[in-house]
Protein backbone atom coordinates (compact mmCIF):
# COMPACT_ATOMS: atom_id res chain seq x y z
CA UNK A 1 0.00 0.00 0.00
CA UNK A 2 2.89 2.31 0.78
CA UNK A 3 4.40 1.75 -2.69
CA UNK A 4 1.06 2.50 -4.36
CA UNK A 5 1.00 5.81 -2.47
CA UNK A 6 4.61 6.62 -3.31
CA UNK A 7 3.92 6.06 -7.02
CA UNK A 8 0.53 7.82 -6.91
CA UNK A 9 -1.34 4.75 -8.19
CA UNK A 10 -4.35 4.92 -5.85
CA UNK A 11 -6.73 5.17 -8.83
CA UNK A 12 -5.17 2.13 -10.52
CA UNK A 13 -4.59 -0.28 -7.63
CA UNK A 14 -7.28 -1.18 -5.11
CA UNK A 15 -6.83 -3.15 -1.92
CA UNK A 16 -10.25 -4.52 -1.07
CA UNK A 17 -9.39 -6.90 1.76
CA UNK A 18 -11.60 -9.85 2.58
CA UNK A 19 -15.00 -9.83 0.88
CA UNK A 20 -17.51 -12.14 2.55
CA UNK A 21 -20.18 -12.13 -0.19
CA UNK A 22 -18.98 -14.15 -3.18
CA UNK A 23 -21.29 -12.22 -5.52
CA UNK A 24 -19.37 -9.08 -4.60
CA UNK A 25 -16.11 -10.90 -5.37
CA UNK A 26 -17.48 -11.84 -8.79
CA UNK A 27 -18.47 -8.21 -9.46
CA UNK A 28 -14.95 -7.05 -8.64
CA UNK A 29 -13.39 -9.73 -10.82
CA UNK A 30 -15.62 -8.67 -13.72
CA UNK A 31 -14.01 -5.22 -13.57
CA UNK A 32 -10.51 -6.65 -13.90
CA UNK A 33 -8.24 -7.52 -16.82
CA UNK A 34 -5.85 -10.00 -15.19
CA UNK A 35 -5.34 -11.76 -11.87
CA UNK A 36 -2.16 -12.25 -9.87
CA UNK A 37 -1.67 -15.26 -7.58
CA UNK A 38 1.83 -15.30 -6.15
CA UNK A 39 2.31 -18.18 -3.74
CA UNK A 40 5.51 -18.40 -1.72
CA UNK A 41 7.66 -21.17 -3.24
CA UNK A 42 8.63 -23.04 -0.08
CA UNK A 43 8.42 -26.85 0.11
CA UNK A 44 6.51 -26.69 3.40
CA UNK A 45 3.67 -24.82 1.71
CA UNK A 46 0.45 -26.82 1.46
CA UNK A 47 -0.24 -24.91 -1.77
CA UNK A 48 2.17 -27.26 -3.56
CA UNK A 49 -0.44 -29.98 -3.05
CA UNK A 50 -3.61 -28.02 -3.72
CA UNK A 51 -5.67 -26.57 -6.51
CA UNK A 52 -6.52 -23.10 -5.13
CA UNK A 53 -10.15 -22.17 -5.56
CA UNK A 54 -9.42 -18.50 -6.15
CA UNK A 55 -7.51 -19.36 -9.33
CA UNK A 56 -10.65 -21.11 -10.61
CA UNK A 57 -12.65 -17.98 -9.78
CA UNK A 58 -10.19 -15.91 -11.79
CA UNK A 59 -10.39 -18.26 -14.77
CA UNK A 60 -14.19 -18.39 -14.63
CA UNK A 61 -14.19 -14.58 -14.82
CA UNK A 62 -12.06 -14.83 -17.97
CA UNK A 63 -8.99 -13.46 -16.24
CA UNK A 64 -5.58 -14.63 -17.36
CA UNK A 65 -3.51 -15.40 -14.27
CA UNK A 66 0.06 -14.44 -13.43
CA UNK A 67 1.11 -17.02 -10.87
CA UNK A 68 4.12 -18.65 -9.32
CA UNK A 69 4.92 -22.28 -10.13
CA UNK A 70 3.57 -23.50 -6.81
CA UNK A 71 0.04 -24.88 -7.26
CA UNK A 72 0.00 -28.35 -8.77
CA UNK A 73 -1.83 -27.12 -11.88
CA UNK A 74 0.33 -24.04 -12.62
CA UNK A 75 2.15 -25.65 -15.54
CA UNK A 76 -1.09 -27.00 -16.99
CA UNK A 77 -2.57 -23.49 -16.89
CA UNK A 78 0.53 -22.14 -18.65
CA UNK A 79 0.41 -24.95 -21.23
CA UNK A 80 -3.21 -24.06 -21.98
CA UNK A 81 -2.22 -20.41 -22.39
CA UNK A 82 -4.48 -19.03 -19.70
CA UNK A 83 -1.69 -18.23 -17.23
CA UNK A 84 1.87 -17.00 -17.18
CA UNK A 85 4.26 -18.45 -14.64
CA UNK A 86 6.40 -15.93 -12.79
CA UNK A 87 9.23 -16.03 -10.29
CA UNK A 88 8.42 -14.90 -6.77
CA UNK A 89 9.91 -11.43 -7.08
CA UNK A 90 8.55 -8.00 -7.95
CA UNK A 91 10.50 -7.60 -11.19
CA UNK A 92 9.36 -10.90 -12.66
CA UNK A 93 5.74 -10.36 -11.60
CA UNK A 94 5.66 -6.87 -13.10
CA UNK A 95 7.23 -8.13 -16.35
CA UNK A 96 4.54 -10.80 -16.71
CA UNK A 97 1.80 -8.26 -15.97
CA UNK A 98 3.25 -5.93 -18.61
CA UNK A 99 3.52 -8.84 -21.06
CA UNK A 100 -0.25 -9.29 -20.89
CA UNK A 101 -1.41 -5.71 -20.49
CA UNK A 102 0.96 -4.48 -23.21
CA UNK A 103 -0.36 -6.86 -25.85
CA UNK A 104 -4.12 -6.70 -26.46
CA UNK A 105 -4.14 -9.72 -28.79
CA UNK A 106 -2.34 -11.89 -26.24
CA UNK A 107 -4.55 -10.61 -23.42
CA UNK A 108 -7.70 -11.49 -25.42
CA UNK A 109 -6.34 -14.94 -26.34
CA UNK A 110 -5.42 -15.74 -22.74
CA UNK A 111 -8.79 -14.45 -21.54
CA UNK A 112 -10.64 -16.67 -24.03
CA UNK A 113 -8.46 -19.60 -23.00
CA UNK A 114 -9.19 -18.91 -19.32
CA UNK A 115 -12.95 -19.19 -19.96
CA UNK A 116 -12.43 -22.35 -22.00
CA UNK A 117 -10.28 -23.92 -19.28
CA UNK A 118 -12.76 -22.95 -16.56
CA UNK A 119 -15.56 -24.70 -18.45
CA UNK A 120 -13.94 -28.01 -17.45
CA UNK A 121 -15.16 -27.35 -13.91
CA UNK A 122 -18.83 -27.19 -14.85
CA UNK A 123 -20.72 -29.62 -12.60
CA UNK A 124 -22.56 -31.14 -15.56
CA UNK A 125 -19.27 -32.02 -17.26
CA UNK A 126 -17.76 -33.33 -14.05
CA UNK A 127 -20.73 -35.58 -13.28
CA UNK A 128 -20.99 -36.77 -16.86
CA UNK A 129 -17.34 -37.82 -16.89
CA UNK A 130 -17.67 -39.48 -13.49
CA UNK A 131 -20.76 -41.43 -14.56
CA UNK A 132 -19.13 -42.51 -17.81
CA UNK A 133 -16.07 -43.71 -15.96
CA UNK A 134 -18.01 -45.38 -13.15
CA UNK A 135 -20.49 -47.21 -15.35
CA UNK A 136 -18.33 -47.67 -18.44
CA UNK A 137 -20.80 -45.73 -20.57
Amino acid sequence: KRKVGIHNLQEKVLFLGFIKDHEEVEKELAKSSIAVATYVPIPESFTYFTDPGKVKDYLAAGLPVVLTDVPQNARDLAKNKCALITNYDAVSVSQKIEELLGNNAKLRKYSDNALKYASNFDWNKIFEKALEKTFNL
